[in-house]
Parts: structure tokens; sequence; C-alpha cells
């Protein structure tokens, strides 16, 4: 080992402690400690074998700082860890988004509502339908999105919202003072996808909305657990199909014996559609789609027998036609409320986005959807003092401006008209917003959205909605969000 070559070590380390200067360093051959200067004469020959250096010139330990600089650089950029501009190649399969809405919302009741409103036979109580209420809300979504492999990928997000709402991220601001307790965060999407082939592609866990649709019968924060399948092909450059399978647990039970005899209920749905791009990148989109609830009916509990209750409903809104499944021989204070009719719905979806005036679109928007597993009959034995109500619902749409507003002074305005009966969808999966949730509604929509920076954007929005029968709740709701995402 040359003379530069066992300096060098020895230099570095006094360099990182800052002791770069007049020094004296000794280093000993046989790894024991030196002599101080007054030692016995019978150890000069360790003395002998140490090395003593004085003085180190400055342009020497320059290069030496050169030369250890180009060995760390030359190591980094071979290992990828600490090129200049270049990240980690893990970072580059890992992607975050999130955003954040703040929301001012008025509850409007006419003057004419029943106070308080006592919806026992649909299950339902409404302490307030007469006092105007002002919120303010939050919600706030933080997401993140990886790549596994070329063929797999998946995301996780959470959300603020109560963790037993499944259709409202809101917080409100200020909904308990005296509470020192923070806001919730949950989990609401946690999903793995497989392109299984370049025509199919397959997700499982809590994914977002596989369907095309609207707000009509799915509110735009629910989220599905289970798993979809989605196939598309094109056909030529224009036009191409698609098809989506999905199964989804909507409530899982456990039977024991006679002790519990409900069963798991379940969501299984079939959609096939197609879209077609014209020439000036116009977008048509219809899809036909059919979603069977099993189990979901509620059953009424035998003489003496609680073996049923499993199958009241679970989280609801406000709409559905129910009734009490209890026995009043085993509690007579107790009520479960079951649902009264099975759900099995035809959804009819259809939109056209026209181009031609690019980059202002006019975006028409069409569903209908009918719950083919109603049975007036059927409803009527199980609550013949309810009003039964119908098994339909539509909604149209127009919407004028650019489809998104992500850039300073993007705009869009929209108006819609919303029928929806009260057994024509599960009301717990509803829009929580027109009515303040659920079913039996009808009435109007008009809002905006208007483009202040990148990705930051004010809404504007005004329900209008009527009960469709039974007794008199006509709710108006104005909110005003400020909006930015990342």
């Amino acid at each position: 080992m040359n003379f530069e070559q066992r300096l060098k070590p020895v230099l570095l380390a006094l360099a990182v402690a800052g002791l770069m200067g007049n020094f004296s360093v000794a280093m000993a051959a046989d790894a024991e400690p030196t002599e101080q200067p007054h030692a016995p004469s019978e150890n000069a020959a360790s003395a002998d074998k140490a090395l003593r250096v004085q003085y180190v010139p400055e342009s020497f330990k320059n290069q030496l700082r050169e030369e250890i600089k180009l060995e760390v650089m030359a190591q980094a950029k071979g290992e990828g860890w600490a090129v200049p501009g270049v990240q980690p190649q893990w970072l580059d399969r890992i992607a975050l988004d999130g955003d954040m809405r703040l929301r001012y919302q008025r509850d409007m009741y006419a003057a004419g509502n029943e106070t308080p409103l006592n919806l026992a036979v649909q299950g339902t109580s409404i302490n307030n339908t007469s006092e105007d209420i002002n919120r303010l809300r939050l919600r706030a979504r933080l997401g993140v999105r990886y790549k596994v492999a070329d063929t797999i990928s998946g995301g996780l997000r959470l959300t603020t919202g109560s963790a037993g709402d499944p259709v409202s991220p809101n917080q409100t601001l200020g909904g308990d003072y005296t509470s020192s307790s923070k806001f919730a965060f949950g989990l609401d999407r946690a999903y793995i996808k497989y392109v299984a082939l370049p025509w199919l592609t397959v997700s499982g866990g809590r994914i977002e909305n596989p369907w095309l649709s609207t707000d009509l019968v799915w509110d735009p924060d629910y989220a599905f657990d289970g798993v979809a399948a989605a196939m598309r092909h094109k056909f030529g450059e224009t036009l191409s199909g698609f098809a989506t399978l999905g199964a989804f647990p909507i409530q899982q039970v456990e039977r024991n014996g006679n002790t519990v005899l409900a069963k798991s209920r379940w969501l299984y749905g079939a959609q096939a559609g197609g879209e077609w791009i014209s020439e000036n990148l116009s977008a048509y989109k219809v899809g036909l789609g059919y979603y069977d609830f099993t189990n979901i009916q509620g059953v009424v509990n035998d003489l003496n027998a609680t073996s049923q209750n499993l199958t009241a409903r679970q989280f609801h809104q406000k709409g559905n036609t129910v009734f009490d499944i209890t026995n009043p021989a085993v509690d007579p204070t107790k009520d479960l409320y079951g649902l009264a009719s099975k759900f099995r719905e035809l959804n009819l979806t259809a939109s056209a986005d026209i181009a031609a005036f690019n980059p202002v679109h006019v975006v028409l928007s069409g569903d209908y959807v009918k719950n083919i597993g109603f049975k007036a009959s059927e409803v009527q034995a199980l609550n013949p003092v309810s009003p039964i109500g119908g098994n339909t619902g539509w909604m149209a749409k127009l919407l004028v401006g650019m489809p998104e507003t992500t850039h300073m002074g993007d705009w869009n305005v929209s108006g819609a008209y919303k029928h929806l009966e009260t057994n024509a969808v599960l009301d717990a999966f509803a829009d929580s917003d027109f009515h303040l949730g659920g079913t039996n509604a009808k009435g109007w929509i008009v809002g905006g959205n208007y483009g202040l920076d990148k990705n930051t954007w004010l809404n504007v929005r005004w329900f209008s909605a009527d009960e469709i029968v039974g007794v008199p709740l006509a709710i108006d709701v104005l909110m005003l969000d400020f909006n930015a995402k990342f």
C-alpha cells in the first residue's frame, strides 16, 4: 500500500470530525497503542513502526476531497439513489393525490311541513322540519396510488366523515364544541387492480363505483366492497363496447341453528353498453345495468322468536317502505324495521357530450331506473298503513361549459330534474344531498362551477325537492363549496 492510499482514510475521518489542519497522526502496524514521547527505550521498536505526519498541504487535501466526491457520486449514479434531478425508482411507482372542500350549507324547510315529522310507518323520525339550519362542513381526502408491476396496481384513500355513514364524507364544523376529540378519518378506498388481458381488468377490495351511472341510483361518495371485472373492446377507432360484472357483500351474517336464521346480503350487478366518439371528439355513451340485492327484504319473527332480527335494515336514509319485524310477545317496547320490498333494479343510463363548440361543451344526460322486484300487493300486506308509492325513478340533466373546471376561468352551469319514487332504489345508497337523502322525492337541481386557479374552483348548487307521497316534506338546500385538489 503506497503512502497516499494509507493516508486517505485517516484524512477522511479527520475531515468529518473537523480536524483538518496541522495535526499529528500515528498508524501502528501491529495495532498496539503508541507510546508517549518519554516512553522507556524498550518500546522504541514499536515507535519506529509508527508513521508520523506533521503537516498535510492544502492542495493535497483539496485533491483528496474531489477524489472522494467523485467516488461517492459514481456509486450513487450506479445505484440510482442520488443522481441530480432523478428520483429513486420506488418513487416512480407511487403517486399521491388529495382534495379539500369547505362548504357552506343552508337547509331550508317549507312552512307547510308537519312539525315534528314522525314517520313511524317508515321507521323514520325527523325532529326538525321547520327551522332553517346553517352549517359549515369540511371534506378532506388523501390518496395513494401505487404500481407493483406492469399489470398490477392499487390504491388507498383516507377521508373524513362518520364511520357509520357510507354516503357522506362531510364533517360538520363545531358539531360539538364541548368535545376534545378530533375529526374522524377513515379508509374509504383500498383496492388492487389486475390487468389480466388487454381487454379485461379485475379490481377487488373497497373500490370506486364501477358502473356508468349518475346520482339517481348511487351516491357519488359510496364505496363498493367486493370484486368487479370490467371488459372493453374497440370496434375500430371510434366505437367501443364495454361490460362490467360485480359481486359485493352488503351484510355478512353467520347462521347459528335456530338462533340466527337470517342470510348474508349481497349485491350482484351486471352492465353492458357502448361508446361512440365522433370526428369532433363528441362522446356518446349508453349503458344498461341490472342490480340484484339478495336477501335484502325483511322477515318477520315467529312467535316468541328473535331469529330474524338480522333481517332488519342496516344503514338507511328515508323513503323506502318498511315494516316491524319484531314480535310484540317477545319485546313490546322494541321496534326493528325491515324492508318491505325486494330490490332488483333495472337501470338505463345515457349521456351525450357534444364538443362541437370546444372548449365549451353541451352535455346531456339521462337516467331511468325500475325496481322489478317490487310487488305492490306484497308490500301492502307487510305494511297496510303506509303509502305504497312507486318503483320507478328518472332524471334528466343539461350542462353547458367545460366538463371539468381545473384551470382559471373554466366554468359551467347546469340544471336537472329528478323524480325518485319510494321503492325505486335502496334509500341507503341514494344521493345524500337531494331532499337531504333517500327516496320518495322529486324536484329541481341548478348549479355552476367557476375555476379560480389551477385545480381550485367554486361550486354552487340549489336543490328544491318535495315528498312524492305521504306526509308533506319540502326541503330546499343551498350549497356553496370552495374546492382545491392536488
